[in-house]
């Protein structure tokens, strides 16, 4: 028997793109750890979130929707696919901003 209760560890994918959920105390919160590019001056590092919860159901659930996420984005990069288009449309939806309104029979494209 061990003096020390384990502490909940759990991981999903490969190096580059690995999402870790833990416990920082026995029966305590989960927290999060995804690596995030734009940290330390575009070097990268990874960023730690609190997931409010105990269930560690819904962490490994959160691990594997943030991991699905890592490796469709490093996918897009990968194959070029990423456009200006959908660049905006993410920065909008971070914002919280809807579509700008286009005069009828104006083009939605410029290209």
């Amino acid at each position: 028997m061990s003096r020390h209760p384990k502490l909940f560890r759990y991981s999903v994918g490969e190096r580059a793109n690995r999402v870790l959920v833990a416990q920082r105390r026995p029966g305590g919160k989960f927290y999060g750890r995804v690596y995030d590019p734009s940290l330390r001056g575009g070097r990268g590092d990874y960023r730690w979130r609190s997931l409010g919860d105990q269930d560690e159901e819904k962490a490994k659930k959160w691990a594997a929707g943030e991991h699905k996420k890592l490796v469709e984005g490093a996918e897009e990069l990968r194959s070029g696919s990423v456009t200006l288009a959908r660049l905006c449309a993410g920065r909008m939806e971070e914002r919280g901003d809807d579509a700008p309104e286009l005069p009828e029979g104006e083009p939605r494209d410029a290209g």
